[in-house]
Formats: C-alpha cells, structure tokens, sequence
C-alpha cells in the first residue's frame, strides 16, 4: 500500500480502531461512549456524519486510565495508543488510538507516530461551581491551545467587528501567551498539557456532581448522565453511548437534528494522511 488514503480507505481505519477499543472495553466491563459528532452521526445517520471524517469517544477518568493501559498491553502490528505520559513529541491532553501502517501530519509540529487515530476523551470530576473553576483554568488552556496548535491571531473578520480598544486588549494577551509559550519551550512540547492534565485529575469522581470533557466549556454534565448506556448503530457495528442521547447532543449542538447550510458541510480536520512504508512503521 503507498500514497494517500481516500477518505472512505480512512474511516475504515479508524472504524476497525473503533471495534478494538470496544472488544476491550466489553471483554474488561469498561463503559465507553460515542461522543460529539460520533453520536451524532450514529443518531442521525447511523454512522459517518457524511461530511465528517474522526470518531470521538470518552470515558469517565476511572476507566479512561483503565483503558490507556489495556490498550498499551494489547498493543499489535495494527494500533496502538498515544498520550503524553508515553510518547515524548505528543501534546494534545487526550489519547488517540493510531494506526501503525498510516501517517498523520495535521500541525505544525509533527508528532512521528502519528497516524489515522480515534480519539479517547476523559470525563474528569468538576466541582458545583465550575464556571469558577473554568475561569481559573483558562490561562492554562490557552497555553495548551497553542500547543496544539490552536491559533490565537486576530483574523480579518474579527478585526472589523471590533474596536480599537478591543484589539488592542486582544494583542496584548496574545503577545503574554506568546511570550510565556516561547519562554517554556525548551521544557518540551507536552509541559502545559501535563500542567493541564494534573489539575484535571485533582478531583476524585466520587467526591463531586458533575463531570466534562474539561477542554470545551459548555460541555458539563450530570455525572448521573453516565450511569445508563444504550446501543447504537454505527456504519454496521453496535457502539455505546449514553442513554440519554438528546441531552448530550442538544448541550453540544442546539438542534441537532436541523440539517447544516451547504457551507457548513465540512470536516473540521486539515491534516494529510498516508500510507507508511515499510521502513517508516512504528514499534
């Protein structure tokens, strides 16, 4: 095999990394679930959103470390499992299960044993007040953001609905984060996302209400929400998720079921994936 995946050679990649993580999830009682537009495509197209090419699930802490280990002794010649306690050039705060015979370039910052990946979420404990604990974490987050790549730049169209003051207020931060980013590199790629990632576990999930998927704000749930699973059908395969889908759905998309304008139809990843030669596979 050589060149470029085609996007249909792709989500069968990542589908077959899919059906490994759930045969180990269901052979160890590990709940996982279908999340974002991987349960959406599920609910609403029983499989792939059409234009949507990645497959998103969490876990709840417990499990996700659970998970991570299995995954690393169940490691073969077909995937195996990235994050930044185990690869030195990672520095996303999640795991992403990786195809060994693909390879993924998506940053600018290449991580070498990248390639076409599911990516695991963990649902962390959040206290009762977490739009405070949210706050308190931003700083941090942004730092993580740029090192994911995540750009902070003022574009043209953002420019022109602002005023002077607005802008001037939005370079400076920039210029703090750049300055605090430029000065902690040579503390490698993943410090602030293992900063990030020990707060995050700070909080024990039997102590506290409510859990989230800590990268993205609104995203904070009834812990509860969790506890009930139900099985869905995705591209002739049955996955997890919650039972309550319409609520998970509904926080993280409004009305879900309303089709996107034609513009909008697009996937949110520009990355180039290829074939590994023989030479290139990953150990």
């Amino acid at each position: 095999m050589k060149g470029d995946l085609s996007l249909e050679e792709y989500k069968e990649v990542i589908l077959n990394g899919l059906i490994f993580i759930r045969d180990i999830c269901d052979k160890n009682n590990i709940n996982y679930f279908l999340y974002a537009g991987t349960l959406l495509g599920a609910v609403k197209y029983k499989g792939f959103i059409p234009w949507d090419d990645d497959i998103d699930i969490v876990l709840l802490r417990d499990d996700y470390e659970k998970l991570l280990k299995l995954l690393e002794e169940n490691e073969n010649d077909e995937y195996k499992v990235l994050h930044i306690h185990n690869t030195k050039d990672y520095y996303y705060p999640y795991a992403k299960l990786v195809s060994k015979k693909t390879k993924v370039v998506e940053n600018a910052k290449e991580i070498r044993e990248l390639g076409a990946y599911v990516d695991i979420f963990p649902l962390d404990a959040i206290s009762d007040d977490y739009r405070k604990e949210i706050r308190k974490m931003r700083f941090v987050y942004n730092l993580v953001s740029r090192r994911m790549r995540i750009k902070n730049s003022i574009s043209k169209n953002s420019v022109q609905k602002r005023d002077e003051r607005e802008i001037k207020h939005k370079k400076i931060k920039d210029f703090i984060y750049s300055f605090v980013d430029c000065i902690t590199l040579p503390l490698g790629n993943s410090f602030w996302v293992k900063v990030f990632d020990k707060y995050l576990r700070k909080h024990k999930l039997e102590e506290y209400n409510y859990v989230s998927r800590y990268i993205f704000n609104k995203e904070v749930f009834e812990k509860s929400l969790f506890f009930e699973t139900d099985m869905y059908e995705f591209e002739n395969n049955k996955f997890k998720s919650v039972k309550n889908y319409d609520l998970l759905l509904t926080v993280g998309y409004g009305d879900y079921m309303k089709e996107l304008p034609k513009e909008r139809q697009r996937s949110h990843h520009q990355m180039k994936v290829t074939w590994r030669n023989a030479h290139e596979s990953v150990n």
